[in-house]
C-alpha cells in the first residue's frame, strides 16, 4: 500500500497490520525539506522519521521510500543525501556502509562508494558461506555415516534373528 508519512498514526498501522498489510510505500519523494516545499508535498523530513517507527511498532517491517530524482531545487549533492537517507532509514546499510555513503555523497562518488560498498558485502557474503561450507560438510558426512549405518544393521537384523531360530 502506499501512503503520504503525514498521515500515518498508530491507529491507521494497527488497522493495515490487522487487514494483512505487511508492506507500505511511503511517497518520500525526497529527504530535504527546500524540496519537498517547491514540489508541493505536506509532508516534510521529520514526518518520514516518525512515521517509519510508528509502522514497526503497528508491526509492519516491509517499508520503501519512493524517490523522485529532477525535483525543484534538488541537486546532485541533495539527491545523493536522499538516496543515502533512504537507505539508512530501511536498514539497508551498516555502519560502514553509511560512513561509505556520507563519503561519497561529500566527494561527489555517491556510484563508486555504492560500487564498493556492493563488492564488500559480496566478498563478506562469499567467506561466510564458504565458513559454513566447511563447518556443515563434516556434520552431513557423519549424519549420512550414520543413515547408512542403521541402514546396514536393520539389513542384518533379520538374518541374525533367523540364525538364532535355526538352533
Amino acid at each position: 500500500m502506499e501512503a503520504d508519512p503525514e498521515t500515518i498514526d498508530a491507529e491507521k498501522a494497527a488497522q493495515w497490520a490487522a487487514a494483512g498489510f505487511n508492506r507500505i510505500s511511503f511517497g518520500t519523494q525526497s529527504f530535504v525539506d527546500e524540496e519537498l516545499k517547491a514540489a508541493g508535498r505536506m509532508h516534510r523530513r521529520e514526518d518520514i522519521y516518525r512515521a517509519v517507527p510508528v509502522l514497526r511498532a503497528a508491526g509492519i517491517r516491509n517499508i520503501s521510500f519512493d524517490l523522485i530524482a529532477g525535483l525543484p531545487k534538488q541537486t546532485h549533492a541533495s539527491w545523493q543525501q536522499s538516496l543515502a537517507e533512504a537507505m539508512e532509514r530501511n536498514g539497508l546499510t551498516t555502519p560502514v556502509a553509511a560512513r561509505m555513503l556520507r563519503v561519497g555523497e561529500r566527494s561527489g562518488n555517491m556510484g563508486e562508494m555504492m560500487e564498493r560498498i556492493a563488492d564488500f558485502f559480496d566478498e563478506e557474503l562469499a567467506r561466510w558461506v564458504a565458513v559454513m561450507t566447511r563447518l556443515i560438510e563434516p556434520v552431513l558426512m557423519i549424519v549420512i555415516g550414520l543413515i547408512i549405518g542403521v541402514i546396514v544393521v536393520l539389513m542384518y537384523f533379520p538374518i541374525f534373528q533367523l540364525a538364532g531360530s535355526i538352533r
